[in-house]
């Protein structure tokens, strides 16, 4: 009996752990890269601007060139990728980073709100007000 309690908790305090893990990388992430024009959502197939997707792109320039890193959810994985941003993106070549069913992301323009679908089925609402938005001097 001792052992199944046991058990039970650390299952349920695992879970607890990757729910918060999950949620803070992803918002810590937008927050890092609240840059004015530099954070926006799209879907991993076509890299524009939209009010919803599957997918965070945060924008940068590198000696005059383009880059994007990528959020995204692939074969049940949070996975971020990097990439020049002529480029085409390839769900398979980014990194492994949190395991989770499904991310998806909202842009009302002054803010991310994360939908996050966790492998035991809960859904968890992060949002993340953008400080730059509107503001081209950040």
């Amino acid at each position: 009996m001792g052992t199944g309690l046991y058990q039970n908790q650390t299952k349920r305090d695992r879970i607890g752990y990757q729910k918060r893990t999950a949620a803070q990388y992803i918002t810590t992430r937008i927050r890092q890269s609240d840059k004015y024009d530099a954070c926006f959502v799209g879907n991993l197939d076509n890299i524009e601007p939209q009010s919803t997707g599957n997918a965070c792109f945060f924008a940068e320039t590198i000696n005059g060139a383009e880059y994007y890193t990528c959020m995204y959810c692939h074969d049940g994985y949070l996975y971020e990728l990097f990439t020049a941003a002529a480029d085409s993106l390839d769900a398979d070549s980014g990194e492994r980073v949190l395991e989770v069913s499904n991310v998806s992301f909202i842009d009302n323009g002054e803010m991310i709100t994360v939908l996050i679908t966790h492998t035991d089925g809960t859904v968890q609402k992060s949002a993340v007000y953008l400080r730059s938005a509107g503001d081209n001097m950040s």
